[in-house]
Order: structure tokens, then C-alpha cells, then sequence
């Protein structure tokens, strides 16, 4: 995921389900959406409102590409892992407790508020790796690559054992060249909502990462001058 701007913040989480003030909603089970600006928190849904619980608020960056990774088990509580476009971990938030009974809804609503980017959506009923090896697309209920190979139309392929993600109107966008984990494919592997962008380290070549070689090394970078039409 690439976020480029906070759109919709709020402290109502009834506002933030209710409404398209979310970024990831699985109805009556759990959901992502902004507090406020760059400040995330998910809300834990339960069958008995008084049992509903959230998670400790954290901090989503703009401009870089992020992978996002939540489980939840019913008595162990739940975990947030944030991963660079490395694949290096920037934190982790943990906490044990019992989440309390849910009963899903038959409604997963995705990337509703998001201006930005999005590469690919998971949901599995177990702990999976990231990146996933196909062989456990199986186990998951959602696999999806918003990609130039997984958009048909109006519908988002699903690799997973659920129908296709549904536009709920006609999809604009523009294909950019995303690299998840440090690893150039060569394809386009994001959608934007916005026009092309460039954050400085996500370009189509081998994805070299400069390492200074001692305390007194630096780095300086210089853009030329736009091309003449």
C-alpha cells in the first residue's frame, strides 16, 4: 500500500462504519480507519456492543510503499506488524486479549478512504508469510493483486476461496511501477488514484540501496532540469 494523503479522519467509529471513512471494514468483525491524520487504529467488533474493543493507535507514512499485516485470535488478542518496501519490519504492536465472539457478516468493504496505492489484499483464516507462497492461497479467503493482471473490468480477480472484490463504481486509475520487497518484476503491480508519482527509491532498476562507508560519508542528490518538448 502506498498512501499518499489522509482523506478522512475521525474519532466516531460508528461514522467511520457507517460511512466510507475506512480503509479495510469485515462487518461485525473488525475494521481499519484513520483517527487521525497518518494515525490508524482498528476496532474490534463483538457480538454484545459493551465487549467491542480497539487497538492502540498507529502510524501509517505517507510516500513510501508498506505492507500492513493484522491477525487477531479469539483469546490471544491481536498483532500489527508494518513492513518497509524492503520487507524490513518498522514495528510491531501486540497485545493479549480475549476478542470476545463475532458473527461475520456476509460485507468486506476495501481501501474505501485510501488515496493512494494498492498492490495486493489478503485475508486467510491462518497466519501466512509475507510475501505468500501460492500454495497457501487455498487457506485464505481473499487473495487479490490489484495489478494489471488482476483487474478485469469491474471486478478484482480473488485467488481465494471467495468470489471476485466487486468496483462499487467504475475504477479510475493509473498503473505504476511498484517494487514490494526490495524485488523488481518488471510489471505493474500497483493502482493510483492519482497521478504518476516517484518517491526517490521505488524506480525500475536493480534497487540498489547506498550504504555510507563511514562517519563522515554523505549522500547528495541532484534532478535535472526537465527535458525541453
Amino acid at each position: 500500500m502506498y498512501i499518499n494523503d489522509t482523506s478522512c479522519t475521525t474519532f466516531d467509529v460508528q461514522r467511520a462504519e457507517a460511512g466510507d471513512c475506512h480503509l479495510l471494514l469485515l462487518e461485525n468483525v473488525f475494521m481499519l480507519y484513520f483517527q487521525q491524520s497518518n494515525m490508524a487504529r482498528f476496532r474490534f467488533f463483538a457480538n454484545k456492543n459493551y465487549y467491542e474493543t480497539s487497538s492502540k493507535p498507529f502510524f501509517l507514512p505517507n510516500d513510501q510503499w508498506i505492507t500492513l499485516q493484522m491477525t487477531t485470535t479469539q483469546y490471544k488478542g491481536y498483532r500489527i506488524v508494518l513492513l518497509d518496501q524492503n520487507g524490513e519490519v518498522l514495528y510491531t504492536i501486540q497485545e493479549n486479549r480475549n476478542m470476545q465472539e463475532m458473527r461475520p457478516k456476509n460485507t468486506l468493504s476495501v481501501f474505501n478512504s485510501l488515496v493512494g496505492s494498492v498492490g495486493e489484499f489478503y485475508l486467510c483464516e491462518s497466519v501466512n508469510n509475507i510475501p505468500m507462497d501460492p500454495r497457501q492461497f487455498e487457506k485464505c479467503l481473499f487473495v487479490s493483486d490489484f495489478g494489471a493482471d488482476g483487474i478485469k473490468g469491474s471486478f478484482v480477480v480473488n485467488k481465494g476461496s471467495e468470489g471476485p472484490l466487486k468496483f462499487d463504481a467504475k475504477p479510475t486509475y493509473n498503473w505504476l511501477h511498484a517494487q514490494i520487497g526490495g524485488v523488481n518484476s518488471g510489471q505493474n503491480l500497483g493502482t493510483s488514484t492519482s497521478a504518476r508519482i516517484f518517491d526517490g527509491i521505488a524506480c525500475e532498476d536493480d534497487h540498489m540501496t547506498p550504504m555510507l562507508t563511514g562517519p563522515d560519508g554523505s549522500l547528495r542528490f541532484y534532478t535535472p532540469p526537465q527535458a525541453a518538448e
